[in-house]
């Protein structure tokens, strides 16, 4: 496979946005994978989430939001690792403040008991933490339990309320939903409105839907319904990897940046008329969410926008199955003009 060239950062313009309003690039769903028969898929990598940085710096955005699932598995292989360190080093030194939380996959063995060779076990720990751990910079906010981080980003305050991410292995199930401690979720709520409340969650909600409009499968009775966002201001998810973005009966603004990286074979393939069709293009990118503060001890005003990405890589599972035997006769490697690309 021919690699493309790597893009460069140097010679950048960050847009100037006015100076009330500040730009936050969300993307979740990362989930680095390239170790093994993947392995091939590095340099991909490395390709997407330099375009993600350059499309960062050029947007105006000066806070990077990741709301899990940045490595495919948790335990990762110190390539993959470094994979991601080095885009944090880019992103570090191009002057943006990161916030990150981890996700189902980075949480597949946390607290997982092992063999340390010997004899003695160990308590494994997530990817991200290790990660986190090596780099040591006071701009790269990694939060693990749940509950409300008061930040000051660039001299506004900001309050951060982090849901844990609900899965056997996190020490914080018990915490998950950080409305439930009563005496913190007043605090918050006695705020002034002017301080935008950002709550950060990885799951899949109630009724959401797939690339094909189904609802996503799973137990559906057990998620989260999306008005128990209670901020009133805007959620930021990661795990479904289509994108979403919508206001709950409170006002809350929520949304899913879908996965920047086609993961999966097949991934935003569905069948039409026993055509298939292909959404990779227009549906894997990332979001821009603006915070527009306003005059006074007003809540600020939100908006939030998809970007696609342009993919390195397409990957296709062709279900013969689901296809007319025409189409089946008449498909052929060398031409798949019956194929639709959306």
């Amino acid at each position: 496979m021919q690699n493309y060239e790597l893009p460069t950062l140097e010679n950048l313009v960050r847009a100037t946005i006015p100076e009330n309003q500040v730009r936050i690039f969300h993307t979740a769903d990362i989930q680095i994978n390239a170790a093994g028969v993947w392995k091939h898929r590095e340099y991909e990598y490395r390709y997407m989430l330099r375009l993600m940085t350059i499309r960062a710096i050029e947007s105006g955005a000066n806070i990077v939001v990741i709301p899990g699932d940045i490595f495919e598995r948790a335990r990762t292989t110190e390539n993959e690792k470094q994979i991601f360190n080095d885009w944090i080093h880019d992103l570090l030194d191009t002057g943006f403040i990161i916030i990150a939380t981890a996700g189902n996959h980075d949480l597949q063995q946390k607290n997982f008991l092992y063999d340390d060779g010997t004899g003695d076990n160990r308590t494994a720990i997530d990817s991200i933490e290790l990660c986190h751990t090596a780099i040591k910079h006071p701009n790269f906010y990694y939060l693990q339990k749940s509950g409300f981080y008061p930040m000051e980003i660039h001299g506004r305050q900001y309050m951060i309320a982090n849901w844990s991410h609900k899965t056997l292995y996190s020490d914080f199930i018990e915490d998950y939903n950080p409305w439930d401690n009563a005496e913190k979720s007043a605090k918050v709520k006695a705020l002034s409105p002017s301080v935008p409340v950002i709550e950060l969650y990885h799951n899949p909600l109630y009724d959401c839907q797939d690339w094909d409009g189904s609802v996503v499968k799973g137990n559906n009775d057990t998620r989260v319904h999306s008005n128990e966002f209670k901020s009133g201001h805007i959620a930021l998810l990661g795990d479904i990897h289509i994108p979403a973005i919508q206001r709950n009966d409170i006002g809350t603004v929520w949304s899913y940046p879908s996965s920047p990286v086609m993961r999966n074979f097949g991934e935003g393939d569905y069948y039409e008329n026993s055509v298939l069709i292909s959404d990779r293009l227009n549906r894997h990118g990332y979001n821009l969410v603006d915070i527009i503060f306003n005059d006074g001890e007003v809540k600020p005003t939100y908006d939030i926008k998809f970007y696609g990405l342009p993919q390195y890589n397409a990957l296709h599972t062709i279900d013969l199955k689901k296809l007319d035997k025409e189409i089946v006769d008449s498909f052929k490697l060398v031409n798949a003009s019956k194929f639709v690309n959306n």
